[in-house]
This record gives structure tokens, C-alpha cells and sequence, in this order.
């Protein structure tokens, strides 16, 4: 049973490795699995915990204390209050509640505080979460391009492999010198060349994001490159994208629930300015092994003389009576001293060390920080978005215009291709016709990528769920 409820479990993952990874199944793995976001949620429940906290402390306390002690010398016996040179033991039992029933709001206001803490909290993961998807979106791309790369660098190898056999061909027909053949060899080391880097680069490319995803080394992975193409549009403007952004973004919602903290922050510090009121009650009780109990024996009448003369016995008129000690049990003891108290005491803040004044400064300025910071993560959105916006308008040009540089490529190819199987160009023209629509091509592969990238920044700003497959 166990066998099957493991194997059960490891099925999602092992049908994930079998095929392609999409880019949200990268997050989707990096959300369940990343140590920084672990440790971001770990932040959360104990900002979870601070907030029971501060709940729980609305409630009345109970206390049981019990002591037991040895004391020597002249000390007071604390259930006769007399004064004993004799070594006794004491011991007392408490059961005590208080509650507070006033203390400046501070007890309000900070459970006030801790639950924007906690919203901060929250925020401040789901950033992390982001900010990875981020991180993971761009590695991801960079797969892409790598392999996108590496198979136009085999393509390229291939034709210069066609070529140079149709050369030998035309040099043993003796149609062609042989530094035309020598030429041809010189321009396949050429294109292995690239083909080895961009082979490399396709390595480290996996790695790379393997690293990010913390993945386990000896799991199967391969991403999806069904990737479309993208349509080349211009961006709505960047203080639509300003607007919105400042809206969604975790870290300015972050910043603001931290600013609101902060200030309640503040009104918890003047909290102790204020008086705290308490109620008390308390049910008491002690013991000590020198306490005796007494009991009074009546006896036959004494006789108090004798009759003179006769020597007759003068017998008392009232009965004797005979005082004896005993040991006092505990219980009955704890019993007998059993007491109780309830009341309401007042604590006035009259001075402290300006204790209060310094906690109140402090906060304030926590408050003035935490202004800054909310000042300071807005500037730093506006120019990100900015700069994202240019950059997008700008890959979104360089992609038209590499889009048009490889089209024109491909035809000036083309046209010497054919000029070239009848022997009306060099070698080495024909091999800078290849190696120009080589270099379109990866000039072409590089810009989408980039575009893509760069609308995913702008998705990023705009909540946008970030997808490139679409």
C-alpha cells in the first residue's frame, strides 16, 4: 500500500519529465520548490503567529504558583505571624488572573499593526514569487534562443558541407581551381566553429535555469520551443502601464501596508503615556511544619489544698483542663489559610526614564522611514517602467528591422547561389553571401527573443500572467 501511494506520488513529476517543460511548468515547479520563496513563507506564518499574539494578549492571564522553602535564624512564621528562632519550612499555593482593561489602546492598535505587518508580509512573498518567475522567464528565453541558435548553426554547417561537395565535384571535373576546394573546407571549419559555441551555449543555457529551478541533477529535463512568433506591436503608453503597475505591484502594496504599520506603530508607543487599569483576583493559601495544632483535655477537678487541722482535700469547684500539641496537617493547614482577593489596580505613568518619549521618537522615526521607502519604491517603478517601455519600442524595432535585413539576406543568397552553380562567382563571395545570411538569421532569432523578453517585463508591471507560448 505504501508502494502504491508513493509510486502515486511520483507520477506528476515523472510524466512532467517525459516531455517539455513549459514555462509555467518551470514556475510552477520553482513556486512549490524555490528555498527563497520557503523562506519567504516562513516569514509570513510568523507574521501569522505575531498576530495571534497580539490577539491572544486581549485575554485575562492565570498563573498557579507554588514554593516550597528552608528558613533559618529568627524569621516570622508566615501562617501565625510570630516570631520563631527555630528552623521551619513554609509553603505557599497561589492561583492568580488579571486582565487589563485599559492602557492607552495600545493592545488594539497593535494588533492593528501586526495584521498590516502581516499583509506586508504576504506581499512581500508573492514579490519574491514574481521576481522569480522573472528570473526563471528570462532563462527560459535564453534556452530558447541558445537552441534556436545552435540549430541555424547546424543548418549553416550542412550547407557549407552540400557546398563543398558540389566544389569537389566541379575540381575533379577540373571546372574549378583547387583554391576553390581549399576555400570550401576553410568555410565548413568556419561554420563548425559556431556550431561548436552555440552548442555550448545551449549547455549552459540548461544549466543555467536547471540552477535557478533547483532542479535535481539527475532529473530529465527539456523545455517546450514551440514558441510563435511575435506580432510586432507597439506598446500601449508607459503612464497607462505607470498606473496600473502602481496598483498591482506586491512591493508599492507592500510599501503601503508597511507605511499604515508604521504609523499605528506610533499610536501603539503613546499608548504609554497613558494609565493602565487592571483587574486582579487571586485565591491564596500557606503552610509551615512548625505550626502545631492545639487540643484541650478536661480532666477530674484539682485539688487545690486541704483543710486545717483535719488535713482534709480542698477540691477545685471546676474541672481541670489539659492543653496538648500535635502536629497541623497540610490540607488541613492549606484549608484552614485558604483566602481570596479581587481588585483593580492603576499604574500612572509619572516618569520612567522618558522610556515612553524615546519609544514614541523611535516609532515616528520608523513612521518618516517607512515614508521614504514608500516614496522610493514608487521613483524606482516609474523609471523601471520607463526604461522597460523604451526598451520594448526599441527590441520591437530592431526586430522589424532584422525581420526585413534577413529577408533581404536570404534573397541576396539566393540570387548568388544560382549565379554560383554557373560558375559566374568566387567562392569566396558566395561564402560571405552565406555567412551574411547566417549572421541575418541569428541577428533575426536574437531581436525576437529580446522583444519577447521585453514584453514580459511589461506584462510583469501590469499583473499579467507571464506566458511566451501564446
Amino acid at each position: 500500500m505504501r508502494f502504491a501511494l508513493a509510486l502515486i506520488s511520483f507520477l506528476p513529476l515523472s510524466l512532467l519529465a517525459q516531455q517539455p517543460w513549459t514555462l509555467e511548468d518551470c514556475i510552477r515547479y520553482a513556486r512549490d520548490n524555490n528555498i527563497t520563496l520557503k523562506q519567504a513563507q516562513a516569514n509570513e506564518r510568523a507574521a501569522e503567529m505575531a498576530l495571534l499574539q497580539s490577539r491572544l494578549s486581549l485575554l485575562p492571564n492565570l498563573n498557579a504558583d507554588l514554593g516550597y522553602q528552608f528558613n533559618y535564624g529568627r524569621v516570622v512564621d508566615p501562617t501565625t505571624y510570630t516570631f520563631t528562632s527555630e528552623g521551619i519550612q513554609t509553603g505557599n499555593v497561589t492561583l492568580s488572573t488579571g486582565l487589563v482593561l485599559f492602557s492607552g489602546f495600545s493592545k488594539v492598535n497593535y494588533i492593528r499593526q501586526q495584521q498590516l505587518a502581516l499583509e506586508a508580509s504576504r506581499l512581500t512573498s508573492a514579490d519574491a514569487f514574481q521576481q522569480l518567475s522573472l528570473q526563471i522567464a528570462q532563462a527560459y528565453l535564453q534556452v530558447l534562443l541558445a537552441i534556436e541558435t545552435s540549430r541555424t548553426s547546424h543548418e549553416s554547417v550542412r550547407l557549407a558541407q552540400t557546398q563543398r561537395d558540389i566544389i569537389h565535384k566541379l575540381f575533379q571535373a577540373g571546372r574549378v581551381p583547387e583554391g576553390n576546394v581549399m576555400e570550401a573546407d576553410a568555410q565548413i571549419a568556419r561554420t563548425e566553429l559556431a556550431m561548436t559555441e552555440a552548442d555550448n551555449a545551449v549547455t549552459l543555457a540548461n544549466l543555467n535555469l536547471r540552477i535557478l529551478l533547483e532542479l535535481p541533477q539527475e532529473q530529465a529535463f527539456s523545455v517546450d520551443t514551440g514558441i510563435g512568433t511575435p506580432q510586432p506591436s507597439a506598446p500601449e503608453s508607459y503612464e497607462a502601464i505607470i498606473g496600473q503597475a502602481m496598483n498591482t505591484q506586491p512591493m508599492i502594496r507592500a510599501a503601503e501596508y508597511n507605511l499604515s504599520s508604521s504609523e499605528k506603530a506610533v499610536a501603539v508607543a503613546r499608548g504609554g503615556y497613558y494609565p493602565t487599569v487592571s483587574l486582579f483576583a487571586g485565591l491564596y493559601s500557606n503552610y509551615s511544619n512548625a505550626r502545631e495544632q492545639f487540643d484541650v483535655q478536661i480532666g477530674p477537678p484539682d485539688t487545690i489544698g486541704e483543710v486545717i487541722g483535719s488535713g482534709a482535700p480542698v477540691i477545685s469547684s471546676q474541672p481541670s483542663f489539659n492543653l496538648l500539641t500535635s502536629p497541623y496537617p497540610l490540607g488541613s493547614q492549606l484549608d484552614d489559610n485558604f483566602n481570596q482577593a479581587v481588585g483593580v489596580s492603576v499604574r500612572i505613568p509619572i516618569f520612567n526614564g522618558l522610556q515612553a518619549r524615546t519609544q514614541v521618537e523611535q516609532a515616528k522615526l520608523q513612521n518618516l522611514q517607512a515614508q521614504y521607502n514608500l516614496q522610493q519604491q514608487r521613483s524606482n517603478l516609474r523609471n523601471a517602467v520607463q526604461q522597460a517601455h523604451a526598451n520594448t519600442i526599441a527590441a520591437w524595432s530592431r526586430y522589424e528591422a532584422s525581420d526585413k535585413s534577413l529577408k533581404a539576406a536570404r534573397l541576396a543568397f539566393d540570387y548568388t547561389q544560382k549565379r554560383h552553380a554557373e560558375g559566374m562567382v568566387s567562392p569566396y563571395d558566395f561564402n560571405a553571401a552565406q555567412n551574411s545570411l547566417f549572421q541575418a538569421e541569428i541577428d533575426f532569432i536574437s531581436s525576437k527573443y529580446q522583444y519577447h523578453f521585453m514584453r514580459l517585463i511589461l506584462d510583469y508591471y501590469e499583473g499579467k500572467p507571464l506566458r511566451i507560448n501564446e
